[in-house]
């Protein structure tokens, strides 16, 4: 099937989400890059985390990674400490993966580039996806343990690295909380929220792809109870940023969320690379 696109002039109720799913002997082939221990977790540069400190017994490691066709260090933030971060290149599979999301939906981000330069506010985006940074930061996310149940979920909202992102569930299942809806021309940033809240409930199967600008609206993500050898594990695959487009170029809040929105509802769908495909551009590299 092609890809439809045709922006329209009108902002959509809700912010988008566009989603696809990973053909099963991708989804393996994937999964296999990932170390498959704590220890080699640890070992590639991952890190352990804590979101959720009322629940002692969860455990989350998680990896920062770039998906740039070239094995060296990239210049990178660190996306919980705002300090400098030298980004290693993510295993070759995951990499080509990522380039053949890009390949694949060329044309949509094209059309999209050159909406944004239209606006001023919205022109530094725009060069972010000239130089081909879609999807370029990578976090790998490993998650066991006990359960985040729907009370414990950690609202927030994303850096403006995640004005288009790209969330792949590579093995478990999970549960995206979003409050997205848009009301006289904007989404409400407030993440105080309770349990009768106007949040949609989207729960994420294995081989799940979701892409949207969650540094646009409050959301969270539960976890089932899982051990060790039912491990949750998930990419989220941002735009690559300099400091100073991370820290102020790029405005979640300015004119580019309204261009984004119209463009990603106008998607459909997201094109999807076979395992093929990604076989054969590893074998170019």
């Amino acid at each position: 099937m092609g890809q439809m696109i045709c922006v329209t002039s009108s902002l959509p109720d809700s912010a988008p989400i566009i989603n696809g799913h990973l053909d099963e002997d991708l989804r393996c082939f994937l999964l296999a890059a990932v170390p498959e221990t704590e220890e080699g977790l640890l070992d590639v540069g991952c890190e352990r985390c804590v979101d959720h400190p009322e629940c002692a017994g969860h455990q989350y490691i998680e990896g920062y990674f770039h998906s740039y066709n070239t094995t060296s260090n990239v210049p990178s933030v660190h996306p919980r400490l705002g300090s400098e971060l030298s980004r290693p290149a993510a295993p070759a599979a995951l990499r080509a993966f990522c380039e053949c999301i890009r390949r694949k939906n060329s044309k949509a981000w094209c059309t999209l580039e050159a909406e944004l330069r239209k606006s001023t506010t919205a022109a530094p985006l725009a060069a972010v996806l000239e130089r081909k940074s879609m999807f370029a930061d990578l976090a790998l996310q490993v998650h066991w343990g006990e359960e985040i149940a729907q009370r414990h979920v950690a609202w927030h909202i994303d850096a403006p690295n995640s004005f288009i992102h790209m969330a792949v569930g590579l093995q478990g299942e999970r549960t995206l909380h979003a409050r997205r809806r848009v009301v006289k021309g904007r989404v409400s940033h407030n993440c105080a929220i309770g349990p009768s809240d106007d949040r949609d409930i989207l729960p994420q199967a294995e081989g799940s792809i979701y892409v949207c600008s969650p540094c646009c609206f409050p959301h969270a993500v539960q976890y089932p109870a899982v051990d060790w050898s039912r491990r949750i594990v998930a990419l989220q695959c941002r735009l690559h940023l300099t400091e100073d487009e991370i820290f102020g170029d790029i405005d979640p809040k300015g004119g580019a969320a309204s261009i984004l929105f119209r463009h990603l509802t106008s998607i459909a769908p997201l094109l999807m690379p076979t395992l093929s495909d990604v076989q054969e551009l590893l074998d170019k590299q």
